[in-house]
């Protein structure tokens, strides 16, 4: 297998630089949030110094700063955390980021974008599934290590919170990455511009038209909720193949079957948990110049 396939799927933690030279607005002094066009598209890598030169949005009192651009085909969007004291559950809950063309504040398209550990086993199916079968050496190579990173995405319902997989060419995908700093947590995303009949990804906005796009994380997640429980001694904590609970899968063997079918514990329900954040803009897609 070569080393770029297997690196596609894996986020490699790489010292360097995270974004730098920002310049700052104040979080309310513009009501629409110009995206900047741009002819190349932005490696999603988490760190890209792309953005050096880019006004950033900034949020002193959730310490948080974001930008937009974009060309023909796709949103770009980086977000970063410049404190600690907003990251809340974001490693469980993931970021959803929502997007109304309609200009209101309102959850109606929403992707939800979340890092998981995974096993290898699991990797390996995902690999399989993605590029097709793996000879055993290429499967051998990848247990050597116990765990992996990924990054998935979804098209979420807005009633429900499930999450529908997307299933199209990588190109035409969502996508996104996360670096770790000293001092800044920063996410890159993609975000298909055109909605394509019989795809549920899109977000169906041309350039040189305004949207609102909503960023929503953190709160009481049923995992977290289920953990809670599980502490508590409400029900089992073992694990029968010794799996993480932090792994897909994990939570068929852990005792609480799905953490749904907890309406029996349905009083924990007002137990204080992580704060979930949502912060919305008003952005216009830029033009070629």
């Amino acid at each position: 297998m070569r080393k770029n396939t297997i690196s596609f799927f894996v986020q490699v933690i790489i010292c360097g630089y995270l974004v730098a030279g920002l310049s700052i607005l104040g979080f309310a002094k513009k009501k629409v949030i110009d995206s900047y066009w741009i002819d190349a598209p932005v490696a999603i890598d988490g760190m890209n110094p792309e953005w050096q030169d880019i006004e950033t949005i900034a949020d002193g009192k959730l310490g948080i700063q974001y930008a937009f651009k974009n060309d023909a085909d796709n949103l770009y969007v980086m977000f970063a955390f410049t404190s600690p004291v907003s990251l809340s559950s974001i490693e469980s809950s993931g970021i959803t980021i929502w997007l109304n063309t309609d200009l209101k504040k309102k959850r109606v398209y929403g992707i939800k974008f979340q890092r998981k550990m995974v096993t290898a086993e699991f990797f390996i199916a995902l690999l399989e599934k993605q590029q097709g079968p793996l000879s055993d050496t290429d499967k051998n190579e990848i247990k050597k290590r116990p765990a992996y990173t990924i990054f998935q995405n979804g098209v979420v319902n807005k009633d429900t919170d499930v999450v529908i997989p997307i299933q199209v060419a990588a190109e035409q995908a969502p996508a996104f990455k996360m670096y770790q700093g000293p001092q800044m947590r920063t996410y890159e995303f993609k975000i298909p511009l055109k909605n394509v009949a019989g795809q549920v990804v899109g977000i169906g906005v041309e350039p040189g038209k305004e949207m609102m796009i909503g960023f929503e994380w953190g709160g009481m997640t049923k995992e977290i909720k289920a953990e809670m429980i599980k502490k508590r001694g409400y029900v089992s904590s073992s694990s029968s193949d010794g799996v993480s609970s932090d792994l897909p899968g994990a939570g068929e063997s852990d005792g609480i079957g799905d953490p749904s079918d907890l309406e029996p514990y349905a009083h924990f329900a007002s137990m204080r948990g992580p704060k979930r954040y949502n912060v919305w803009a008003q952005i216009k897609i830029a033009e070629k110049k």
